[in-house]
Order: structure tokens, then C-alpha cells, then sequence
């Protein structure tokens, strides 16, 4: 199971799959090459200016760049070596920050941090739901936080790529021991050029 996704995402960090899009571009659907404007938008909700951030499935590092340039110390990890070695590539010169190839299930690091940061990646692995916000909370200080951009399960069907659609019922209940919700609305979850952005979440926990 685990090698079969980690061959997936090394095919679609290597460009080897295809995804329908308006312009046959190969562009990677989420990887918009600019950070998450509502990532920004909520760090400033919360008045979240340092800390130490963990940044599960970090893809090429978007937003990685963004933590980084703002001072916070940043660990990202991702089960595609590709995806980690082209962040490295970009992203090498920024003292804060540490990469590891690694499953979140099992590779999570023994560090402890203030904020865990999601995009995309609880929404395209369901079957960790149910556990892993358990082992979130055994890494977060004292008051420490989640934001998840994810995808919306009311999100219109379209013809062109488009991320699949979390089952928000099921994360809550799954969190709910763990984490007190502080955020949760409607958001778009913007998609690369060549495709249609859909409705998202946006989600932000506290650790109780």
C-alpha cells in the first residue's frame, strides 16, 4: 500500500500522469506556484507572526516559501522524494527550514510545534483521518493549531482535475477528542492555470 503511493506521487512530481484540463497543460492541479492567499489571511486572524510550523504533504514547497520569508522555523515533509528534492533545489539557502521525505502516518518527527499546516493533503488520503489527529496532538504545544485548505465535499463536478472531496463529517468526529474548532468556512480552493478552482474549506483546530 505504502509503496503504491509512494510510486503515484513520483510519477505525478516526475509529470508522468495526465490530468484533464481546458488547455491540455501539464501542469500539476495544485501546485500553484505562489503561496495560499488564505493561509496568510488566517495567520493574520489569529495574530500567528513565529513558531515552529510543520507543513504535511509540502508538495514543491509554495508555501514553505511563504513560512520561510516570514521567520517561522519550518519542518515540511512529503512521501515524494521528487517533491522534496526540487523544495530543497529552490528553497536551500533559508536557514529555517528542514525536509523529510517520510509518510505522515509513520515518519512524523519527535520535534514539537506551534502550528501543523495542511493543504491538500488530509483530503487526498481519507484513511488517515480517523487516526492521525491523535498523533497531531502528541506534536503540538499547548494551544498549538491546525489549518486545513481542503477540498469541499458540496464542490460542483466538473469535467477538468479537480482534487477529491473531503468528507468533512468524518473529520470532525475524528478530531473533535483532540481539537476544538476555531474556524471553519467556505473558502475557494484555488487550482493551477488550465483549471477550474473549486470549493474548499478552510479549517483551523486548537489543541484542547
Amino acid at each position: 500500500m505504502i509503496e503504491d503511493k509512494i510510486n503515484f506521487w513520483e510519477k505525478e512530481y516526475n509529470n508522468l500522469n495526465n490530468h484533464i484540463s481546458m488547455n491540455n497543460t501539464n501542469n500539476l492541479p495544485w501546485d500553484i506556484n505562489k503561496h495560499d492567499k488564505n493561509l496568510e489571511d488566517t495567520l493574520n486572524i489569529f495574530n500567528i507572526k513565529k513558531g515552529n510550523v510543520l507543513e504535511i504533504g509540502c508538495g514543491t514547497g509554495n508555501d514553505i516559501n511563504f513560512f520561510c520569508k516570514n521567520s517561522f522555523n519550518v519542518t515540511g515533509i512529503d512521501i515524494s522524494k521528487t517533491a522534496i528534492q526540487k523544495t530543497y533545489e529552490k528553497y536551500k539557502f533559508f536557514k529555517n527550514l528542514k525536509l523529510i521525505v517520510g509518510d505522515i502516518n509513520n515518519d512524523l518527527p519527535n520535534d514539537k510545534f506551534d502550528l501543523i499546516y495542511d493543504r491538500g493533503c488530509l483530503h487526498g488520503n481519507p484513511e488517515l483521518i480517523k487516526n492521525i489527529f491523535k498523533k497531531f496532538y502528541n506534536i503540538l504545544n499547548n494551544q498549538g493549531k491546525i489549518i486545513i485548505i481542503s477540498s469541499n465535499s458540496n464542490s460542483q463536478e466538473t469535467k477538468y482535475a479537480s482534487p477529491p472531496k473531503l468528507n468533512l463529517i468524518d473529520l470532525i468526529l475524528s478530531c473533535n477528542e483532540y481539537f476544538k474548532i476555531k474556524l471553519l468556512k467556505e473558502i475557494t480552493f484555488e487550482l493551477s492555470e488550465g483549471y477550474q478552482s473549486v470549493l474548499g474549506y478552510l479549517i483551523v483546530l486548537e489543541k484542547k
